[in-house]
């Protein structure tokens, strides 16, 4: 058996806890995020996805249990209100958590450093690739490596089209976003193992 490695990114969990003073009420927000490195590049940017926000509540001071607090507060302030003021609270802490991320995201960068990454990343991993003829479009090559998508909506968003083609992956179909890479692979700037389908 040989067993050949073809490649490896970082990746982190973030968990983090906000205490968040509502006066009479108090809540805590567990923030769930990943941090994934976005390549071998010379700038260190990271995808960051919050992917929960767990909520708990206290009435001065005491804990209740979820569905003990969303019952009081429907009955207080009318019927369904607690769902708006629990998305607005589970917000609030992740617009905190973005805003206090050390992982620099890919949404931060200016598009000139985002063309950057892309040309750089372009020219350093493997991705794959496939010819698509579209009724609004030209012929074109494209890919839907989620790392090239990524920093081409911020450097090259006159690049990005949103088809319902094949998934340079595999042959299943459905709309997804792409990017037209024609004018790198036309000029040769792509490595060398990097596949048509």
């Amino acid at each position: 058996m040989k067993i050949k490695k073809k490649s490896e990114h970082q990746s982190f969990n973030i968990n983090t806890e906000y205490e968040i003073d509502l006066g009479l009420f108090q809540a805590e927000a567990m923030v769930y995020a990943t941090a994934d490195r976005m390549g071998d590049i010379s700038i260190e940017v990271y995808n960051v996805d919050v992917v929960d926000v767990d909520m708990s509540y206290s009435v001065g001071g005491k804990s209740t249990s979820y569905h003990g607090f969303q019952d009081m507060y429907n009955k207080l302030f009318g019927k369904n209100a607690f769902s708006d003021f629990n998305r607005e609270v589970a917000n609030a802490a992740e617009l905190q958590f973005l805003k206090e991320s050390k992982y620099r995201s890919i949404e931060e960068l200016t598009p000139t450093v985002a063309r950057k990454c892309f040309n750089e990343l372009i020219e350093t991993i493997q991705f794959k690739y496939k010819k698509c003829s579209s009724n609004l479009l030209e012929h074109f090559t494209y890919t839907d490596n989620y790392r090239l998508v990524a920093f081409a909506k911020v450097g090259y968003p006159d690049l990005i089209y949103n088809l319902d083609c094949e998934w340079t992956t595999s042959d299943r179909s459905s709309r997804h976003n792409v990017v037209n890479i024609n004018n790198w692979i036309s000029n040769g700037v792509y490595k060398t193992n990097t596949t048509a389908d």
